[in-house]
């Protein structure tokens, strides 16, 4: 009955123990998620903060008025704003006239209408700046947002729409770096819930599939369990600010279960020393309880 007794005691202390653990990995990737969302809302903030700068800026509101040669002017404000802030890999504008403006590199398309691409649409239709999901550039491989804001004239009509391309290498960096225990890992999607990064990520195939996609449909941070290729796992959902991206979280199962090994290696450990010193207090108990009449009988004789 006492070992029946220590073991359920054992079974318990594994079980709350186990609980500990998971929560405490649970906790830490939370907040880690957090930490990374709002690295990356800075991160996006300082272009926004350029990108908003251009809109109010009178070469950019009025540049109607301006002849030919005084439409240089418009190229050395690009210019400066595309070398000043570290990242952008094109800035822009486009009027409500069809004319585009662009550094670093001036080349458009024959035929282009700034009118009719998703980012003037967008912040058209929005009447604010919009941060567009990333996506990778077709001429230089690398992976890039588009931030685009509409450009207000004095008499409360829409000039056009400023942009940048902006480049979020360090920020794709930044997360693949990152590791929860030693198998956890966090990765980043857009506001449709696409993996974002390359076709070839090992991980598209599990974000396309239906128990994903379930959960981040959630978009909750309670870590919510799913399995893929038959091996359990646990996901949690963060967003980043202002973007409608989300931070996601990895954790196998075998994760939240490392360490419990030892730790039932030790509980049983404990009981059986446990079980072995209760054992010798009862023996010694019962000598004396025992012992001590049946000396006194052999005293008798």
């Amino acid at each position: 009955a006492m070992l029946v007794v220590m073991s359920a005691m054992g079974i318990l202390l594994f079980q709350v123990f186990g609980t500990i653990n998971q929560k405490s990995i649970a906790d830490s990737s939370i907040e880690v998620q957090k930490q990374i969302a709002q690295s990356i809302k800075g991160f996006i903030e300082r272009y926004t903060y350029a990108v908003k700068l251009s809109c109010n800026e009178d070469v950019i509101k009025n540049s109607k008025r301006f002849t030919e040669e005084q439409q240089e002017q418009i190229y050395a404000h690009l210019h400066s704003f595309a070398t000043d802030f570290e990242g952008i890999m094109a800035y822009y504008y486009g009027r409500n006239d069809g004319a585009t403006f662009k550094e670093l590199d001036r080349s458009l398309p024959d035929g282009y209408d700034p009118r009719k691409r998703g980012w003037y649409i967008a912040a058209e239709k929005a009447n604010s700046l919009v941060v567009g999901d990333p996506y990778i550039d077709a001429f230089t491989g690398e992976l890039i947002l588009t931030v685009s804001a509409p450009v207000v004239g004095s008499d409360g009509q829409l000039e056009g729409v400023m942009a940048a391309d902006i480049s979020i290498l360090t920020v794709m960096q930044q997360i693949e770096s990152v590791t929860i225990g030693e198998k956890g890992i966090v990765k980043l999607v857009d506001s449709k819930l696409n993996l974002v990064g390359s076709e070839d990520d090992p991980y598209q195939s599990e974000f396309a599939s239906d128990s994903v996609k379930n959960i981040l449909a959630q978009k909750t941070s309670k870590l919510m369990p799913y399995t893929f290729h038959g091996e359990k796992k646990y996901m949690a959902v963060v967003e980043v600010p202002e973007t409608g991206w989300f931070v996601v979280s990895i954790i196998p199962q075998s994760e939240l279960e490392r360490g419990l090994g030892s730790l039932a290696i030790i509980i049983l450990v404990i009981t059986l020393v446990a079980v072995l010193f209760l054992a010798l207090i009862i023996t010694l108990i019962n000598r004396k309880i025992v012992g001590k009449p049946i000396r006194k009988i052999i005293r008798s004789f």
